[in-house]
């Protein structure tokens, strides 16, 4: 390992971030954070999958007390090798969703960092909590827990954390697979016999899936939920005690010539995505019961053209000819439009002129705002928007209300350039410059790097963030896409 590692949170998110430069630390080699939330171990592990410049480091912490706990988040602070400090923040578990934590259970706070950012050291320092109303408190440890970078040294008290295999992954496999193409129904039913070889009781809530076709050009990223009987309704996760094995059915669209479907990760009831012990990639032919497993598959983030792109591209320039419905009652992507966005494309004369770019951005804007999160009333179907917004069905109201109110905060039906860029300036994905007060809209410069953990940060879907980008096309935007990553500029003209 070398000795200059940086941490640069991907599968967790940053909720504040404080300006402390030239502080300095005063516990350089404890081994605390020991509370009702305690801090047991970490592991440090390569992110082949990003660059042979990011790490992994995955910590492990426990409910200590008699009583269910609502963890939301752990208090951090990273120092260069001069002991200076670089940031301070608190994290959270990806999608900003609290974990109840039952006596003496462990959850796992995954990161990932680079080298770039010269971190030496990190200090846990403390956790939140919050009550059944949402209320959070902090709590600071006696003794912080210290991460060294430099020397890579585990401070912990406790023995090896035997829920990893070899591979450093998750101990969560795929060990088998049947296939049935299904020509009627227009979907591959694939059957997945998954084995739990950790310690702990796992949940599986749904398949991480990327999809190629032919070519291995990314046609498709999605979470595919349990269909028990294949194309009944979606069922409840499934559930591993240890070195337990269960099957989980999957029907994929066939319609889009997919030939490939590649499962690396698979989400827990928490949504929180965690990498299987392998990938587990089968190659599908038309019609028949044959397969070919394959692990030479590119990664998502080495797609060509990625979902966000491919959404923002399809949204800017959408014809009245690519609407469904009728006058006044017009569909795009199945999502009906706002009535003035319906009125205007009733005037139109031909079916070739251009639909406004935020046509489904607006209508989602006007969705979250007509709804009232604190008395669980909303203004459309719920389990519909989420599939648009989250990229997945929302399983109750309470985790509808959870993303709901967070995507409610830039999706908005006024001064949308506005909300949108104070989202970006406030999260660790997106860098830029931010001019708010230049003339009537302001002047910004950003780079996201990496779309995918910008969406994770977000807690929307791919498409979502490229219905977003589609808006700030409305405003003249120059929006320019390479691979995963996006650069966005704009300054308001008056």
């Amino acid at each position: 390992m070398k000795k200059v590692i940086s941490l640069f949170c991907v599968l967790v998110t940053i909720i504040s971030v404080f300006c402390a430069c030239g502080k300095k630390s005063d516990n350089s080699n404890s081994k605390g954070g020991k509370g009702d939330v305690s801090v047991l171990s970490y592991e440090i592990s390569k992110d082949e999958a990003l660059s042979p410049d990011y790490y992994n480091i995955k910590y492990k912490v426990q409910n200590t007390t008699k009583e269910n706990i609502n963890f939301e988040s752990l208090l951090v602070i990273e120092y260069d090798k001069n002991d200076d400090i670089i940031d301070k923040y608190a994290t959270r578990n990806k999608n900003y969703v609290p974990v109840t934590l039952k006596p003496e259970q462990s959850v796992y706070i995954e990161q990932t960092y680079a080298e770039a950012d010269n971190i030496a050291k990190i200090e846990i320092y403390g956790y939140i909590v919050s009550d059944e109303n949402g209320t959070e408190t902090e709590t600071e440890y006696t003794e912080s827990y210290i991460v060294d970078l430099l020397s890579n040294e585990k401070e912990t008290e406790t023995a090896a954390d035997n829920t990893k295999t070899n591979s450093g992954k998750s101990g969560v496999s795929i060990v088998s697979h049947s296939l049935y193409n299904n020509t009627s129904a227009g979907v591959y039913q694939i059957t997945y016999e998954i084995e739990n070889n950790t310690s702990e009781e796992i949940s599986i809530y749904a398949l991480a899936s990327t999809q190629y076709d032919d070519n291995e050009v990314v046609l498709n990223n999605d979470d595919c939920y349990n269909n028990s009987g294949y194309l009944n309704v979606y069922n409840d996760s499934v559930s591993l005690k240890p070195n337990e094995k269960s099957n989980f059915y999957v029907c994929v669209d066939n319609k889009n010539s997919v030939n490939i479907v590649d499962i690396r990760r698979y989400k827990n009831d928490n949504k929180e995505y965690i990498d299987l012990a392998e990938p587990y990639a089968i190659e599908l032919y038309g019609g028949e019961r044959v397969y070919k497993e394959s692990d030479d598959i590119k990664s998502t983030t080495q797609a060509k053209t990625s979902i966000v792109e491919e959404t923002f591209t399809k949204a800017t320039n959408i014809k009245k000819s690519d609407l469904t419905g009728s006058a006044g009652n017009w569909k795009y992507d199945g999502i009906p439009l706002l009535s003035k966005d319906c009125e205007r494309i009733d005037n139109m004369l031909s079916d070739d002129n251009a639909i406004s770019q935020g046509v489904i951005y607006r209508k989602i804007a006007f969705v979250l705002e007509g709804s009232d999160f604190k008395e669980k009333r909303f203004l459309y179907n719920y389990e519909d928007i989420g599939k648009y917004l989250l990229g997945f069905v929302p399983k109750d109201k309470d985790e509808w209300v959870k993303y709901g109110k967070n995507a409610s905060e830039f999706i908005v039906t006024d001064n949308q350039m506005t909300a949108i860029m104070k989202k970006f300036q406030s999260m660790k994905s997106v860098k830029g410059n931010y001019d708010f007060k230049y003339k009537k809209f302001g002047k910004f410069n950003i780079d996201i790097s990496d779309l995918t953990k910008c969406v994770e940060e977000m807690q929307i879907s791919e498409k979502m963030l490229g219905y977003i980008l589609a808006m700030l096309d409305e405003y003249g935007t120059t929006i320019t896409f390479k691979d995963n990553s996006c650069h966005i500029e704009y300054t308001s003209p008056m």
